[in-house]
């Protein structure tokens, strides 16, 4: 080049054909989505075996977990220890929790025990109460006479017996 300004006489420019550079773009843009079109699966796959293998605890636990069922199986749940903090703090809350329903297991049979118990000796105690009283009214009608005054309505049948009213025993 010479010349001090440019496109002053006596200056020459050079250009390149434009064909070369569009040739250069169109090579550089196949190289870019052969390249997008190699990564993308093969990422995806990467991130895939990836995740697989960070849930494999967290799967492990669900497999444990699932499997328990304190109704028909005294197990509990039975965790090792991972480099995972959330699978492992996970883990002891379900340990947790089942110590808590057997503790309330515990307690409701108790009480369940203590209910039947209690409704047992009560049962028998009405039935005796109930059949001596019964039997005592049974004895007091053979023997007791009520006065009939004035055709009271105090009077009242049960069965084929006829006995005055508890209230006044006047009647």
């Amino acid at each position: 080049m010479t010349g001090s300004k440019p496109g002053a006489r006596g200056t020459v420019w050079l250009f390149s054909p434009d064909t070369a550079a569009r040739t250069q773009r169109g090579f550089v843009r196949r190289r870019v989505l052969a390249a997008a079109l190699l990564a993308a699966p093969a990422s995806g796959l990467l991130v895939w075996v990836a995740t697989a293998r960070a849930a494999r605890p967290l799967r492990r636990l669900r497999r444990r977990a699932g499997g328990l069922d304190p109704r028909t199986s005294p197990a509990r749940l039975d965790h090792t220890p991972t480099r995972i903090a959330e699978v492992d703090v996970l883990a002891r809350t379900l340990q947790t929790v089942l110590a808590r329903y057997d503790e309330q297991a515990a307690r409701i049979a108790e009480a369940l025990a203590t209910a039947r118990s209690f409704a047992a000796a009560a049962s028998h105690e009405l039935r005796n109460t109930l059949m001596s009283t019964r039997t005592h009214f049974g004895t007091s009608l053979g023997t007791l006479t009520f006065p009939r005054a004035n055709g009271s309505r105090c009077w009242r049948t049960f069965g084929e017996t006829t006995v005055g009213c508890s209230v006044c025993w006047s009647c």
